[in-house]
């Protein structure tokens, strides 16, 4: 505001609108106004705090632009209708009732122009029913302006009252996703029991029922462990020195089945990186389910790395994966089977992503059937003696 009224009178004296006297009470004032200004701001950072309300930095702005108005030469001069600035958006910077007070100071000071020396001339003194018009304009103008304060209000509210919905919502949906992921993560192996423990029934019963029944009682385990050391916050994780090629190796050995031919084809050597292994093994094995359960007869695993990444490549033979959950991948409970939950390849993508990486899945190019997954780690967990 000062440096608009400085550069205002400073036209006004070259254009010879105002005399030199003038010019230098108006400089005086505004830098008076400017020395209380800094003073006031140095005490705001010594303080380390800011102003409460915005209040009397509008009223200093409304006294300075009346006393620098008054030596102008009052409402005479064109440009007077500045000083219904401040009380038109006072509205907007502070509350009501001080915006009431900004608007009753303007309307008085608006009188004291009436008696401004300066600019005037026999034929045309100012009155006070002169100002009846620009009192209706200011009253005008606050009156909508306080309007459109109260609509931003408003509107401000319903916004936080959405943003607290949304936020209960997302807090049920984090606890569904948990209920259903305990379910998922206990639902596979007790099926694969209960399909052994009706072979045993019936007599049809081979070792490799009782090998499925102890991999089942220990993916059990390791699901228990799991819901116990994993956590959705990164914070949580747990990180330990892991070989890939091991965990990969054992989880492919112990994944038996009849009907399926897995593969682990590593195209690098022995590698450690640091991850929540049981956390990690949980989800190759959800992964591998999902190849399964999408009538695969093989799965190829491959780890390979890049100059940032290592890649976890599983590649399978099955019916391929719906475009429908391509296209929102990782969202919880978004599934094409009639009893999934949708909610294994969304731990996939939060663990990988918390691991600096990403899950990426697409169908197998040159085919109808079959699906490729990526499973990508940040080098940077890359764990070296």
């Amino acid at each position: 505001m000062c440096a608009l009224l400085a550069l205002m009178a400073m036209m006004m004296a070259i254009t010879e609108l105002i005399a030199s006297e003038q010019f230098v009470k108006v400089i005086f004032v505004l830098m008076a106004a400017t020395l209380i200004n800094n003073i006031f701001e140095d005490q705001y950072k010594k303080n380390g705090s800011a102003p409460v309300s915005n209040f009397w930095q509008l009223f200093l702005d409304l006294i300075i632009t009346t006393i620098a108005f008054y030596f102008l030469g009052g409402i005479v001069n064109p440009t007077y209708f500045i000083m219904l600035l401040i009380p038109m958006i006072a509205p907007l910077f502070v509350n009501f009732k001080e915006s009431i007070v900004l608007l009753l100071s303007c309307a008085q000071m608006l009188l004291l122009q009436i008696w401004s020396p300066y600019l005037q001339s026999d034929d045309f003194i100012p009155q006070a029913h002169d100002l009846i018009g620009i009192y209706i304009v200011l009253f005008a103008s606050f009156s909508l302006m306080s309007w459109l304060s109260y609509l931003l209000e408003q509107t401000g509210l319903r916004l936080q009252n959405m943003v607290k919905q949304n936020i209960r919502v997302d807090g049920l949906k984090a606890l569904g996703a948990l209920s259903a992921s305990f379910c998922h993560e206990l639902g596979t192996p007790f099926a694969t029991m209960r399909l052994c423990l009706d072979r045993i029934k019936e007599g049809r019963a081979t070792q490799l029922d009782m090998e499925l029944i102890r991999n089942s009682f220990s993916q059990c385990e390791l699901s228990l462990q799991s819901m116990m050391s994993m956590g959705l916050d990164d914070k949580d994780i747990k990180l330990s020195k892991t070989s890939l090629n091991e965990i990969l190796e054992k989880t492919t050995d112990n994944f038996l089945r009849e009907d399926l031919n897995i593969k682990f084809t590593p195209a690098i050597s022995e590698t450690y990186v640091l991850l929540p292994k049981i956390p990690f093994t949980k989800m190759i094995v959800d992964i591998i389910e999902n190849s399964f359960e999408a009538d695969a007869n093989e799965v190829i695993i491959s780890l390979n790395k890049n100059e940032d990444h290592f890649i976890i490549e599983i590649t399978d033979d099955g019916e391929g994966i719906d475009e429908s959950v391509l296209i929102k991948l990782g969202t919880p409970f978004n599934t094409t089977k009639e009893q999934g939950t949708g909610i294994g390849l969304y731990n996939a993508k939060t663990l990988l992503e918390m691991l600096g990486g990403n899950l990426s899945i697409e169908r197998r190019k040159g085919t109808t059937r079959g699906t490729v997954a990526n499973l990508i780690i940040s080098k940077s967990l890359e764990h070296k003696d």
